[in-house]
């Protein structure tokens, strides 16, 4: 989506004191389109974002998505939620990429699919149901292309970071704690959902361990061997978004609305000339308890 974001700072009243979310590289970028701010992980971005939309409403998304720990009164909670500031368990990450996975539609996770006797009879089978949906499966196919186009988070990872699976579209995000104690890498592809959480046992700090150095480079190997051998697969475009050109990107036309949601087709899966990953530099988070 190109829709321009100012990425300028901001203040917002917390209580009786004033809360300045920062960059993890503490600079201001200028105006960027909203895909860029997503892909490289800008905090003030983000909030601006939440803000605009409204917090009450990014809490109930999140909770259709399968975040299980937002139980206060959604009038409660504080800016700080785009960034990670209320703590979400490792599992409901995976939930939450598993519904954009699946095209807006949420399905309970489950750890046992099936137990069967030693003979072979069947004592259970999950039956996984038609699921629930979350969001709609045209907002889902915009986010899944502004996280699988490498070049929207080219400006402070780089090109082929451990983000990037060669011969496979994988939509990707990071997240690191301003203090180092949490660093993660949830991801997707249509058949596949992956949340990767490192960080030490006690909670203790790590020492500048961000996401895209600590988690990403196991989230890599693990997509890597779970994608090999097998072809590449990403979405058609779903009904109800109307596609158009624009200065050479293609636009998409939320349903319902005249606004364009814009949105690069995703490139050729890459294949590196060289072995993708490894590139990049820090993780780019520190909002005020955890980065977008």
């Amino acid at each position: 989506m190109t829709t321009p974001i100012a990425d300028t700072p901001i203040a917002y009243m917390d209580g009786s004191s004033w809360w300045r979310p920062r960059n993890y590289d503490g600079r201001y970028h200028g105006t960027l389109q909203l895909q860029q701010c997503m892909g490289n992980s800008l905090n003030i971005p983000a909030v601006k974002v939440e803000l605009g939309t409204g917090i009450d409403r990014v809490v109930d998304v999140a909770r259709r998505m399968g975040v299980t720990t937002l139980t206060q009164p959604a009038g409660s909670y504080q800016p700080s939620l785009t960034l990670g500031g209320y703590e979400v368990p490792l599992i409901d990450m995976a939930t939450g990429a598993s519904t954009l996975a699946a095209q807006g539609t949420y399905r309970h996770p489950q750890g046992i699919l099936k137990i069967t006797t030693h003979d072979g009879g069947v004592l259970f089978k999950d039956d996984p149901g038609q699921g629930k949906p979350a969001i709609s499966p045209q907002v889902s196919f915009i986010m899944a292309q502004m996280l699988s186009d490498d070049s929207n988070r080219a400006l402070e990872f780089g090109r082929n970071s451990d983000l990037v699976i060669a011969g496979h579209h994988v939509a990707a995000k990071t997240g690191t704690t301003n203090d180092f104690r949490d660093n993660l890498t949830v991801g997707f592809t249509p058949d596949l959902a992956v949340a990767v959480w490192v960080g030490n046992a006690d909670h203790s700090p790590m020492q500048h361990v961000s996401g895209i150095v600590g988690a990403a480079p196991i989230f890599h190997g693990f997509m890597s061997d779970a994608l090999n051998g097998r072809p590449d697969s990403w979405y058609a475009v779903p009904n109800g978004l109307h596609m158009v050109n624009v200065a050479g990107y293609t636009a998409y036309l939320l349903p319902g609305t005249d606004q364009v949601a814009q949105s690069q087709q995703p490139p050729a899966a890459p294949s590196c000339d060289e072995d993708c990953g490894g590139g990049g530099g820090g993780d780019k988070g520190g909002g005020h308890h955890k980065h977008h």
